[in-house]
């Protein structure tokens, strides 16, 4: 009789597991009756990919591994938060709305791609 093909979280179970402390997970009893639903992101919102109830979670067991993010997986059994993402750097310029169309436009802004064609002197700084 063949096996079935392990889940990534029976791959996981493999190896001894580390569980987050009591500190980083502190312990909550939840009444049976609270809802549990494992979300992935879906474009324009959301899908819910598990849907239960604490009271029956044991028994869901089976449902879980197979649909429990991979992050959540190793949060739970090996103490590992997912890297962060690199932050993306924007940079912008608040300017003032000009309600007059017949004022003055304001000055343009030097980015620094142009003002590395300007001449490097001190007095054109100040």
């Amino acid at each position: 009789m063949r096996e079935a093909p392990k889940t990534a979280v029976q791959q996981l179970l493999l190896s001894p597991i580390h569980p987050p402390s009591s500190n980083d997970a502190p312990l909550h009893l939840f009444p049976p009756n609270t809802t549990v639903l494992i979300s992935e992101e879906a474009s324009p919102s959301y899908t819910t990919v598990y849907r239960g109830a604490v009271s029956t979670t044991r028994g869901d067991i089976d449902a879980l591994e197979r649909e429990m993010p991979m992050w959540l997986a190793e949060y739970l059994l090996l103490n590992q938060t997912p890297p962060l993402a690199p932050l993306a750097k924007l940079s912008f310029v608040l300017m003032p709305w000009n309600k007059d169309p017949d004022a003055e436009p304001l000055p343009e802004l030097l980015n620094a791609y142009v003002a590395s064609f300007l001449p490097r002197s001190e007095s054109f700084f100040k």
